[in-house]
């Protein structure tokens, strides 16, 4: 027997049978809702998360870098005059170029700084959305078991 022909009565001919019909619209219902759910399951595990742990360990390595060189290097291969030489001209260079690179410094460390507060910003977010997201399928769970028991009642 198909669902057609299950909504006629057969004393009637013509007149529906009441209750087939609120079987079918329980069954359609049912898998629209097992539908719903499955694919809001799909849609949240395909949500890609940021990769915390990169992203800070990028920030450290930005605010290791941040700040320009200060200190004159070594300067192994040298001996004796050329390396006490070439130290001069290094700190004169580095004393010149401080102009250019304290700015460049304050600038890198205010962008790093920049960038950690908008990470962790992220992060709360993603948080955020993570238990809204929960909260909106303990409503719809709500919402299907208060349809269900209208339609049954």
């Amino acid at each position: 027997m198909n669902e057609a022909s299950e909504l006629t009565t057969p004393l009637a001919g013509t007149d529906l049978n009441l209750e087939a019909l609120k079987a079918r619209i329980r069954r359609q219902a049912a898998r629209q809702r097992a539908a719903a759910e499955a694919a809001g399951r799909e849609s949240q595990s395909e949500i890609p998360g940021f990769n915390w742990p990169q992203v800070q360990a990028c920030l450290n390595t930005a605010d290791r870098l941040a700040p320009g060189p200060t200190a004159v290097p070594a300067l192994g291969r040298y001996g004796g005059l050329k390396r006490l030489l070439a130290r001069m001209v290094l700190r004169g260079f580095l004393a010149l170029a401080r102009v250019i690179t304290v700015r460049q410094s304050d600038l890198n460390a205010r962008l790093v700084e920049a960038l950690r507060e908008t990470a962790e910003g992220l992060r709360n977010l993603e948080k955020q959305v993570v238990r809204q997201n929960e909260r909106i399928q303990r409503l719809e769970a709500m919402l299907w078991r208060e349809e269900g028991r209208k339609t049954s009642a």
